[in-house]
């Protein structure tokens, strides 16, 4: 039995939102507010693109939490101390940033790879979404509840 492939549980990217890396994250929030994706509650993606339109980066408003927190409260520092407006101001302090400093690399798939593929670029890379092209352009995602539906679909 041939595994599946990409295609059968990719999410389209109905909304193909971009913004240039010179982009700050208070200009990139009022992007996702007027996403239909994120008024959805739906999987919003911003991708980030060069001058030439190519996507070099990726963001998604787990990004933007990542930089929120600030490094003292990291995993590896094992350290959870906060105090009344610490959340605020530090949302204040990333307002100014470029998205070229929170993006990420877009994690890649193609249509026809196969599942197994995808799941290994999650563990490896540490995501919960894969950007998915076909011919090098960007047709939409595959994220962690996708896969997981398929391995429940494998077990079942």
């Amino acid at each position: 039995m041939a595994d599946r492939v990409i295609r059968e549980l990719v999410n389209p990217l109905t909304e193909w939102v971009y913004v240039k890396p010179q982009c700050t994250v208070s200009e990139l929030i009022q992007v996702f507010f007027k996403m239909q994706n994120f008024k959805e509650d739906k999987e919003p993606l911003v991708l980030v693109t060069d001058d030439r339109d190519h996507v070099v980066g990726i963001v998604t408003p787990v990004d933007i939490l990542k930089v929120v927190e600030p490094t003292f409260m990291k995993p590896e520092y094992n350290c959870v101390v906060s105090w009344d407006g610490l959340f605020t101001q530090r949302c204040r302090n990333i307002s100014d940033k470029l998205v070229s400093a929170i993006m990420r690399f877009p994690v890649i798939v193609r249509l026809d790879d196969n599942l197994m593929k995808a799941a290994h670029l999650v563990n490896k890379h540490g995501v919960d979404t894969i950007l998915v092209v076909e011919n090098d352009r960007p047709v939409g995602t595959i994220n962690v509840d996708a896969l997981f539906r398929a391995v429940a679909v494998a077990v079942a």
